[in-house]
Formats: C-alpha cells, sequence, structure tokens
C-alpha cells in the first residue's frame, strides 16, 4: 500500500466519519489540511476518482445537503470494511502479534503488581504488629493449599510466630511475588479474594476438635479426682490443643483484611483488557503486516513493542538495542547490559530487568515479540529530561563562540585522559556549528550532555570541577563559565526538577522564567505563547507531533526538543501526552549572526 493510497483511505474514513455524525479524528483542521494536502497531490487515477468522491461528499455536507442514503450506505460499508480490516487483522501475522501483546501486556502488569507489592510490603513490615503481613500470609497460605476449598485451613499466625519469619527480607520478597503471582489469572485472583473474606468474617475460626476438648474437660470434672489432680489433667488435656487466640486482635485483623481486598481490588482494576485479534495500526516495529508497522520508534513513549526476527537493532531513547536469536532463547543488549530472554520459561519468567545510563528497562518476551518498558513513573522520566534538556540547551547557546559547547568537548576529552585540540576546539571552530542545521546541532549537543552527564553521575563534584576548570584553562575560558556548565551538568545528573501537574488547555502562555509548565495533550493543535512568538504544536498525517514556529522548519516533539531563536531557548519534554515546556532567555554574547559573518 503506497504513502498516497494511505492518505486518501484515511481522507474517507474521516469523511465517513462526519457523515455518520462523529467528530473526525484529530478535528476539523486535521480534515482540513488534510483535504488541501490531496488535492494537491500527484495522485493516479484510480485514487484520484477515489478523492474526488469523497470530496464530493464532504462538499455536499458543507451545504447542508442530505445525499442519498442508500447511495451512501454501500461506500460507507465498504470504507468501515476497510478500516476494520486493518485494525481487527484476520491474517495470521495480524492475529498472533494481537496474541503476543495481550500477553505482553498481561506480563508487564504482573510485573508493576510485583513491584507495588514489595513496596507496600516492606511498608507493613514497619507495622509493630505485623497484622498486614500476617494476614496476607494466611491466605495466601489458604489459596495455594485448598485452592479457596477450606480444606486444611491456616489461621492468622501470632505475632511472635517464628516459623512465618516475616521480618526477613527474603521472606517478604517470596510472599509478595507469590500473592503477585497468584494474580496472574483469574482464578487466582478469586482464590485470594474468598481467603480474605473468610479471614474478614472470622479472624479465629473455632478448631475442629473444640468440641472434643470440652466434652472432655468436662469428663474431669465428674472423675473422683482431687483439686490439684484435677486441674493438672485438664491443663495436660489443653496443652495438647492451640491456645485461645486475643480476641483484642480481631478488630485489627479485620482492617488489615479489609486493606488487603481494597489494595487487590486497585491493582486488578489496572489488569489490561483484552481484546482478542485486535491491534491499532503502526504499533509494531518491524511488523510483518504493513499496516501494523511502526515506522520507528517512539521516543515519547514509555513502551516499544518488536517483531524480533524482523530486525537486529534499533535505536530507541537515545540507546542502542540489539538482539540475536541463541537456540530457544533470545539474546536482548542495551547499553552494554546484556540479557537472556527465554520465550519457554514460565510465565513470571520470562522478563529481565536492564539497567542503561537513561534509567532502567524492563524487557518481556512472548514467542517472538519483545515489550520493552520503561520503569519509574511518568512525572521521573520527565523529571530527568526536563533537567537533561537545560543542560542540552546550555550547550546549544551561541554566546561567546558556543563556549558552552567546546568546553564540554574539552572536558570530556580532559575526562578520558586525552589531549585537548585547541585549533580544533577554539573560538574559529564555532563557526561550524552555527552554520548546522537546528536538528543537527540538538543530536550533537544532546550526545554531549547524555555523555558528560553519566560521567559527573559517576564521580565526586570536586573531580568533576577539576576536570571541567582544566578543560577551562587549555581553551582560556572563565572559571565562571566552567561553574554555569558544572550547574547544569550536576542538576542533569541528580534531577529534582519540579513539574506542575498538567492541565487541558488549547493557548498556554510560557514565561521566561525558566519554570517548567505542564499540559495535556490531545488531537486538537495547541498553540504556546512565549515572549510574543505563537508556537504550534500539531500532528500531522504520520502521527507525528510537530513544533511550527514562524520563519522555522518543523520540527518533531519526540521526548527531548530545544528550539533555538535569537536570544531565547525553549525546551520541550515529552512522554505520550504529557508536555513540559520551559523557556529562558540567553545571556548577552555573540549571536549566530555574527559568529556566521565571523566566518567569511
Amino acid at each position: 500500500m503506497t504513502h498516497w493510497t494511505e492518505l486518501v483511505e484515511l481522507y474517507e474514513y474521516k469523511i465517513a466519519d462526519l457523515l455518520e455524525g462523529r467528530s473526525p479524528r484529530g478535528g476539523r483542521r486535521s480534515l482540513g489540511t488534510l483535504r488541501d494536502d490531496l488535492l494537491t497531490a500527484p495522485l493516479e487515477p484510480a485514487l484520484l476518482r477515489r478523492l474526488m468522491e469523497a470530496d464530493r461528499r464532504y462538499r455536499a455536507f458543507l451545504k447542508g445537503q442530505v445525499l442519498n442514503p442508500l447511495a451512501d450506505a454501500p461506500v460507507r460499508a465498504a470504507v468501515r470494511a476497510a478500516i476494520r480490516g486493518r485494525w481487527t487483522g484476520e491474517g495470521t501475522g495480524v492475529s498472533e502479534a494481537a496474541r503476543a501483546w495481550n500477553e505482553l501486556q498481561r506480563l508487564s502488569w504482573h510485573a508493576t503488581v510485583r513491584r507495588d507489592l514489595l513496596e507496600q510490603g516492606r511498608d507493613w513490615q514497619q507495622e509493630p504488629s505485623l497484622v498486614t503481613l500476617r494476614v496476607i500470609y494466611a491466605a495466601l497460605e489458604n489459596a495455594e493449599r485448598s485452592g479457596g476449598t477450606g480444606r486444611d485451613w491456616q489461621a492468622v499466625p501470632e505475632v511472635n510466630d517464628t516459623l512465618s519469619s516475616l521480618h526477613d527480607p527474603e521472606v517478604l520478597r517470596r510472599l509478595m511475588y507469590g500473592a503477585a503471582d497468584l494474580m496472574l489469572n483469574v482464578e487466582g485472583r478469586a482464590r485470594l479474594r474468598t481467603e480474605l473474606l473468610q479471614i474478614q468474617e472470622e479472624p479465629f475460626p473455632r478448631h475442629a476438635d473444640e468440641d472434643v476438648l470440652a466434652a472432655r474437660l468436662e469428663a474431669v470434672g465428674r472423675e473422683p479426682l482431687s483439686t490439684s489432680a484435677r486441674e493438672a489433667l485438664r491443663q495436660a488435656l489443653r496443652s495438647q490443643y492451640p491456645p485461645p487466640r486475643d480476641p483484642r486482635e480481631r478488630p485489627a485483623i479485620r482492617e488489615a483484611a479489609q486493606r488487603l481486598l481494597d489494595l487487590l481490588e486497585q491493582l486488578i482494576s489496572r489488569a489490561p483488557s483484552v481484546v482478542p485479534g485486535r491491534l491499532a495500526p503502526q504499533v509494531l516495529l518491524y511488523a510483518q503486516d504493513p499496516t501494523l508497522a511502526l515506522p520507528r520508534p517512539d521516543d515519547a513513549s514509555d513502551e516499544l513493542f518488536v517483531y524480533l526476527p524482523g530486525g537486529r537493532e534499533a535505536q530507541w531513547r537515545g540507546l542502542t538495542l540489539k538482539w540475536q536469536h541463541v537456540v530457544s532463547s533470545w539474546q536482548f543488549q542495551v547499553d552494554g547490559q546484556i540479557a537472556l530472554l527465554r520465550p519457554d520459561a514460565p510465565e513470571p519468567d520470562r522478563t529481565a530487568l536492564i539497567t542503561t545510563a537513561r534509567g532502567d528497562l524492563r524487557a518481556f518476551v512472548s514467542g517472538q515479540h519483545l515489550l520493552l518498558r520503561v520503569e519509574g513513573s511518568t512525572r521521573d522520566v520527565l523529571t530527568a529530561q526536563a533537567a537533561l534538556s537545560r543542560a542540552v540547551a546550555a550547550l546549544m547557546r551561541p554566546a561567546e563562540g558556543f563556549a558552552a559547547l567546546r568546553l564540554a568537548r574539552a572536558t570530556a576529552l580532559v575526562m578520558r585522559g586525552q589531549p585537548v585540540d585547541l585549533a580544533a576546539l577554539g573560538p574559529g571552530s564555532a563557526a561550524k556549528y552555527a552554520q548546522s542545521a537546528g536538528s543537527a546541532l540538538l543530536e550533537f549537543a544532546r550526545r554531549g550532555a547524555d555523555a558528560l552527564v553519566s560521567r559527573v553521575a559517576e564521580m565526586t563534584p570536586e573531580q568533576v570541577a577539576t576536570h571541567l576548570q582544566a578543560a577551562a584553562t587549555v581553551l582560556g575560558m572563565r572559571m565562571e563559565q566552567a561553574a554555569s556548565l558544572h550547574e547544569a551538568l550536576h542538576r542533569a545528573a541528580f534531577p529534582e526538577e519540579p513539574l506542575p501537574d498538567p492541565v487541558s488547555a488549547a493557548l498556554l502562555e510560557v514565561p521566561l522564567d525558566g519554570g517548567f509548565r505542564s499540559v495535556r495533550l490531545g488531537d486538537e493543535p495547541l498553540t504556546l505563547q512565549v515572549a510574543g512568538r505563537l508556537l504550534t504544536l500539531r500532528l500531522d498525517y504520520k502521527g507525528d507531533r510537530l513544533a511550527i514556529l514562524p520563519g522555522e522548519p518543523p520540527a518533531v516533539v519526540g521526548d527531548l526538543l530545544v528550539l533555538g531563536v535569537p536570544g531565547l531557548r525553549i525546551m520541550l519534554v515529552r512522554q505520550r501526552d504529557w508536555l513540559a515546556v520551559a523557556a529562558e532567555t540567553d545571556p548577552p554574547g555573540t549571536d549566530l549572526a555574527t559568529l556566521v559573518n565571523d566566518a567569511f
């Protein structure tokens, strides 16, 4: 399917939505933009006829005319059938990808449940009576022993029970992971819920032989014995049975069971819904089916879905991903870290945690499909990106002949123990940066910032300062410049950037105080007002979000974008639909125009 065929089909889809009373995806503005592009496109005769037919219906709709619904029905049905075919995917490749996607999402949810339960468990270990851990211990034991039938029932252990060892970190980990593993399937969740409800109803159930004990004690009272002998015999009988529990513990146990039931419902509510055979278009990297194929990894997404046999490597979020098939497993390499993923392993074991310079990744495998997920909350990831964007913006400033960028390159050489070439990094070298395209300069500055930030995170502040000062001395720069770069790198290595909660708005004013503002992105365009300039963010036909500033070429808003205009840096960082944006003025110094003129 060609590029223009897809766009004409998309236009037909939007018109069908409009005729059936629904708002077209992306809004009326996106429909108008797509129409303008197609009307001037070099279409083949067959495609042109399809476009003209759809456009005739669109123009009639705008004029308020009602076309023959019987005549329209086959056309709309055909369009709908084509779209449904793209989404439901009746081919084997699509259905296999959909099955893998559902399984991988379930494994991803399970890993999150494990992590959340372990964090909660560490908090529960601080309770003086360990009541919550004791309750979940009993519920899990009962659910695993009897499958919820109530046979061989394990009571909630006592506070000082030595067999449960709930203070032990390893015991805690096994307990929390066991509960998470039981929740992997619907039956296990039901059994765990049943046991918690039973504990809540009766924290201390009657012993099975309690009536036998009472009868024996009563019989002792009828024996012709002395008082002391009778009491000794009663104590001997009682010692054969568990001692009675303290009734004052009942309310605490019931409250703990209710807390666990509430948490169980909360975790289950986050479980992914399974829709067999359905996959959205453009979700799978290296997909066999072109309708599913993701053109390139999205750096602003916290997930990447890959068909492993379709390729050998990819670039995502500044990382190089490589993989190869080894016997029945997949060897996966990221940032020097290697993980072995076994599709034939039990479900909880088909995952691996990979630590990289850009944060932790969690990998999941299902057959020939891989899901990569960024570990950590969206706020944490965005905070790190916001702090990094400040370091990137500092390197992109043209002040004093791109002094910060040249100093950063020299410092990287000093840290590696290599000599600094003054001719290559002197003021004369700034002209090539001034003449570079904005995207090329951004990529160069980001690579430099990434490399330095990784090293700064491993050093003491004194060591970093020594390297920066040495590089500044070689280049003849002021120590204030080294101190300013040191601050930017330190903030990126140890991010504490405050980010407000995102708001929903079509127009957002961004002051020049350097502070980040947050906004929720949607299908409709967003306008940012920065120092009297209007910066528009909108989706293009490929699904990319573009930043359009009058007089500048459009730029794709990935996970990090720094736009440079004379005297101003605009920083945009994004994770899915959360955008954080800040703007700050450049310090006085040489501007781009002066640098370019000095080069000639």
